[in-house]
Formats: structure tokens, C-alpha cells, sequence
């Protein structure tokens, strides 16, 4: 049945948004056919076959010798055609007649698909077009059903929530110091070998110590082996690079907005008052010329924000930046920006040796918390293990421990809170 129909292409090279024509021939008649379409598909390894445009061409059965001629357009937003470490795109044309009950006739032809070379301001801009998608609304049933699923997620989890309950508390940690930890680019597609600007914007409620503020842009592909229980997430960074916004430096709010007279700390939980002023920080990173085209998440660039702070949790913050099959060819001067900038202007940046200015607190109060908690969980378990014991036993110096170890778990929490808080 495979060669009941042919296809031939007009040429078998194309650029990434370019019209690709052909003609599908009839070589046998198909009697029993429904409809013929032919369709633009690209995938590989790890990736299956999608379609990238479709159209159909004829209704109905299929007599010998009928040709139908067609034209299809590559998506400006589809991979071009490469081969990397885990996964590679191919392209090809293929025609396809629906005929029920019965394996459908098909012919295929192979396509090489090009990034297109963009040089000025009106080529980038018209690569980087790419048509607004329908977004899909769920039904009441398959919301109803999204909920029943995500209450028995939360059920299975159960056993988790320890885990949970550190990581809420990691996260309440953190927003005792800095808050709102933002990464922000702009929201459109770029071409391979632009450069993207970057902002990374939080708010300081109370004195940090910085070791390293970075910036980092991966090129990652990512595929999946085995199944159930067994399966694995493999990744391969194909590129990265790393930039140093900040290193070394106290940052602390000044006095006059809000808090203590003379400590500068911001109590706001963030629903009214003062949150504290902004740090901000812009520059700009550069997708690699001859990187690999993004394929939903199989291939993607990322930007990752991470703050390491001295004695804190590190706050992170990330984005997906999306690209369209298209290779700057042209060399373009990377954008002119402030590298620090404070946006209130009521922070405070020293570095070593620096004074701070008159009544600004520089004290980050963040070497003990570690030992804090470990008097809640030193504490904790003495008094459960012990009142277990007592329980069983009725000794009196296991009550006593009991006792002993409950005093030094309030103790650990209140100074918990203590030294986040001063």
C-alpha cells in the first residue's frame, strides 16, 4: 500500500519559516479513501513525530492519476533540523489517505530545515513574530477531575509532609531578610546569537550578607529512560554561562522608611505598608549562535537567579527563554545598562572595610539559626523518646528528661524566632 501515493517537493531545502510546495500523486487508485492530507512533521530520537503545519487536499475516493499540488509553511517557532547529544530534529513531508478499517496509505519525502540568517532590526523583528495560540479552556468534567486527582496527589503525600513543612519553613526564613526575588526578560521569542536583557529586582527587609549574586543561561536537553517507579530524568547542559552580578558586599536598608528608628528592618508581611526598598541589578546574556533551537521540554534555555547569603537560605529565582529557528548572523554590541541600581534609594551596599553610614544596622544575624533549630530537634526527640519510655516504664528520671527535653524545644523556638527577628 505504500505506493499507492507519491510525493514529490519542489526543492528538498527550506528555511524555518519559509513555504515548502510539493504535489502528491495518486499512482493506484484508493477507492475505500476519506480524505487525503499531507502535513510538515518533525522529531527524532526520544521525541516522537509532531506535526508542524497540516492541510487537506481531497475528500472522498482516489482515482490513478490524480496529482494534487500543495503548499505548507515551516512555523517560525519550529526547530530547525540538528543533530545533539540525546535528541535530534528531522524533517519531512507526508501524505497520508484515511481509509477505515483498513493501514492508510502514505509517502513521505525528506526535508532539510535551515535557521534563518537575520542581520538587521526588521529581520529580527519579523523572525521573532510568532502567532498568538488559542489557549484552551478545561470543561467543568476534566476540571473536576483535575481536582480529584490533585486530592488524592496531596493524600499519597501524606508521608512528605516533615519535607513540606521544611520547605514552607525555609521559604518563611528567607522572606525575614528578602522578599519579592524576581527574574525578569521580556516576553517574546528571541533569535540564536541575540542578546536577552535581564533584570533581577527583590525587596531587603533587614541587613544580608552577600557572598555572590549570579546569573546563570543554560542550554539544556532533557529526556526521560525506563518507566514507572524505575524511570529517570536525564539532563545534558550543551551550553552555560555564568555572571557575576554581586560578590562580597552587605546589603542593608537605611533608616526612614518604616521599622525601628536607627535599624533600618522592614516588618511588612507584604499586604500593607513598607516592604523595603529595591535592589536591582540589569545586564544581559547572549544565546550562543550556534546553539540548538528549543523543542518544547526537550531542549530549552533557562536563566537562573540564585543569592548565596552568608547563614541564610539562598533565594532563587528562574525563566524559560524561548527561541525561534532563526541564527543572527550579524555582530550586535551588547546592551548599555546600569549594572546596580537602587531603585528607593535607601540601600546601603558596602563592601570589606566599608563604614555604614550613620544609623544603618549591618548585623545579619544569621551563624546561629542552624544551632537554634537543632535545640527544637534535639529537644523534641529527648522529650518524645523519653515520655515514651516513662509511659511504659513510670521511672521518674525519664519524666524528668521528658520535661527536660519539652524546655529545651520552647527554649530552641523561641530563640528561633528571636534571631531571625532582632
Amino acid at each position: 500500500m505504500g505506493d499507492q501515493l507519491r510525493i514529490v517537493l519542489g526543492r528538498d531545502r527550506a528555511l524555518v519559516g519559509d513555504k515548502v510546495t510539493g504535489t502528491v500523486f495518486v499512482d493506484e487508485s484508493i477507492e475505500a479513501c476519506q480524505r487525503l492530507e499531507v502535513a510538515l512533521e518533525y522529531g527524532g530520537k526520544k521525541l516522537g513525530h509532531a506535526p508542524a503545519s497540516r492541510a487537506t487536499l481531497h475528500s472522498g475516493p482516489l482515482s490513478k492519476g490524480l496529482s494534487f499540488p500543495f503548499e505548507l509553511e515551516v512555523p517560525v517557532d519550529a526547530p530547525f533540523t540538528f543533530a545533539g547529544h540525546a535528541h535530534n530534529v528531522e524533517w519531512r513531508a507526508k501524505a497520508s489517505a484515511e481509509v477505515p478499517w483498513a493501514i492508510d496509505p502514505k509517502a513521505e519525502a525528506e526535508l532539510l530545515v535551515e535557521p534563518r540568517p537575520v542581520a538587521t532590526d526588521a529581520e529580527i523583528e519579523a523572525a521573532t513574530r510568532v502567532p498568538a495560540r488559542p489557549v484552551t479552556v478545561a470543561g467543568p468534567v476534566l476540571t473536576y477531575i483535575l481536582s480529584a486527582i490533585l486530592v488524592i496527589a496531596l493524600v499519597a503525600a501524606a508521608p512528605l509532609l516533615p519535607v513540606i513543612l521544611i520547605l514552607i519553613a525555609r521559604k518563611h526564613l528567607i522572606r525575614t531578610r528578602v522578599t519579592d526575588f524576581t527574574l525578569e526578560a521580556p516576553d517574546r521569542h528571541f533569535a540564536l546569537g541575540e542578546w536577552v536583557p535581564v533584570t533581577l529586582r527583590f525587596r531587603v527587609k533587614r541587613a544580608i550578607d552577600v557572598e555572590r549574586v549570579t546569573l546563570t543561561l543554560k542550554g539544556t536537553e532533557q529526556w526521560s529512560t525506563g518507566s514507572g517507579k524505575s524511570r529517570t530524568t536525564h539532563y545534558h547542559h550543551f551550553h552555560e554561562e555564568t555572571l557575576a552580578l554581586l560578590e562580597k558586599r552587605i546589603v542593608a536598608p537605611a533608616p526612614g522608611m518604616g521599622g525601628r528608628a536607627g535599624a533600618g528592618p522592614y516588618r511588612s508581611s507584604g499586604r500593607s505598608g513598607t516592604k523595603g526598598p529595591v535592589f536591582v541589578a540589569r545586564t544581559a546574556v547572549r544565546l550562543p549562535p550556534g546553539g540548538r533551537p528549543t523543542v518544547g521540554g526537550s531542549v530549552y534555555y533557562r536563566l537562573f537567579a540564585r543569592a548565596a547569603l552568608r547563614g541564610w537560605p539562598d533565594p532563587t529565582a528562574e525563566k524559560h527563554v524561548k527561541t525561534v529557528g532563526a541564527r543572527l548572523t550579524a555582530e550586535r554590541v551588547r546592551p548599555e545598562s546600569p549594572p546596580i541600581e537602587e531603585s528607593s534609594g535607601e540601600l546601603a551596599i558596602l563592601g570589606p572595610g566599608d563604614d555604614p553610614p550613620p544609623g544603618v544596622d549591618v548585623r545579619t544575624a544569621g551563624a546561629g539559626v542552624g544551632g537554634w533549630i537543632g535545640l527544637v530537634v534535639l529537644g523534641l526527640t529527648a522529650a518524645v523518646g523519653s515520655g515514651l519510655v516513662w509511659l511504659d516504664s513510670r521511672m521518674d528520671a525519664y519524666l524528668l528528661v521528658a520535661i527536660v527535653g519539652l524546655l529545651a524545644m520552647v527554649g530552641g523556638v523561641v530563640g528561633f524566632f528571636v534571631r531571625i527577628y532582632r
